[in-house]
């Protein structure tokens, strides 16, 4: 501790906008896995308003981060290095992010079906979303629990290269038509991007707390 911490307190509200948005992530992720999940049994109308939803999510995300960021602009003494918060904001939001382009996608290629391989994924995009949040909401306490939530993101971005390496096996084998393949493949390519996102917010993480705790 320095001699200005003994005299000018450290803003904490950083702690809770970043917990605001893991906790947005959250719920953006869930409700991306109950699309997923349902999708073959949506009408189109359906599928387009649950998209829209994804985005609006999004977009609010992007007010999150933005808000976060003027705060640090606005702050002296953070709880933790500055660079770190303004990090860590910006990898949640990149998951956020992928999440609302992977949506988009299943309507700009005119998907019908999804396949039990993007079901198993979007169910791990979830789960990892729910370790996340637990890991931020432990950062302004004892950080000595966060190591078990990052440990688990890990061991689901694992499972989740499983399911994508199964995956593009049974595409290659299961059709001839060229186009199913391509937008398949991209699809899967971006499930496997929000998690390739979320193991970066536990890298991240891992690091706040090997250097603050």
């Amino acid at each position: 501790m320095g001699i200005s911490d003994l005299f000018i307190p450290r803003e904490e509200k950083f702690f809770e906008l970043l917990k605001q948005q893991s906790g947005h992530l959250v719920l953006s992720a869930r409700k991306f896995g109950d699309l997923i999940e349902n999708y073959g049994k949506l009408a189109p109308e359906e599928r387009g308003g649950r998209v829209k939803e994804l985005k609006e999510l999004e977009e609010a995300g992007d007010r999150m981060v933005h808000n976060l960021i003027t705060a640090l602009h606005r702050t002296f003494i953070t709880p933790i290095d500055r660079e770190d918060i303004h990090r860590l904001a910006c990898e949640l939001d990149d998951v956020l992010d992928f999440i609302n382009g992977t949506s988009v996608r299943l309507l700009l290629f005119r998907i019908e079906r999804l396949t039990p391989h993007a079901r198993d994924m979007a169910a791990l995009i979830v789960k990892a979303a729910v370790q996340m949040d637990m890991a931020v909401a432990k950062l302004s306490g004892n950080s000595n629990n966060v190591h078990e939530h990052i440990a688990e993101i890990h061991m689901l971005e694992h499972a989740s290269d499983t399911v994508f390496h199964r995956a593009l096996l049974d595409l290659f084998d299961g059709t001839d038509d060229a186009k199913e393949i391509i937008k398949l493949r991209e699809i899967y390519d971006f499930l496997k991007a929000v998690m390739n996102e979320a193991e970066g917010v536990s890298d991240t993480i891992e690091a706040i707390v090997v250097k603050h705790g």
